[in-house]
């Protein structure tokens, strides 16, 4: 699971380098796609840890060195795609529970009661 959190933040980091002009360093950009596939090979290879995950970063390992290879002439789509794949990446590995939201509203309801009294 770590794993999976350091190639979400690395992927945030290289769409923020990608999408803002003053902050492209191609050499930064080119070590970040390396660094982001060998994340991504470490949780194809490993034994039974995260074989969960296997079946949605599998895929994505040709979808970035696809962008790697483009990437001085990455287009918006391309950058819009990447975006797309973080995404599906997060949504697949971290759910959102609506039981914390509903703790987080009793405890503020509770506070603002205490308040008024």
């Amino acid at each position: 699971m770590s794993c999976i959190r350091k190639i979400i933040d690395n992927l945030l980091l290289l769409e923020d380098m990608l999408f803002h002009k003053d902050k492209q360093c191609s050499k930064c950009i080119k070590e970040k796609f390396l660094f982001i596939e060998k994340l991504m090979e470490n949780v194809i290879e490993s034994e039974n840890k995260d074989i969960f995950y296997y079946p949605i970063v599998f895929p994505m390992i040709d979808k970035l060195r696809d962008y790697q290879k483009k990437f001085p002439k990455l287009s918006t789509k391309d950058l819009q795609n990447m975006r797309k794949m973080r995404k599906s990446l997060m949504n697949s590995c971290f759910k959102i529970q609506d039981n914390n939201k509903e703790k987080l509203k009793k405890k503020i309801n509770h506070k603002c009661k205490k308040e008024l009294l």
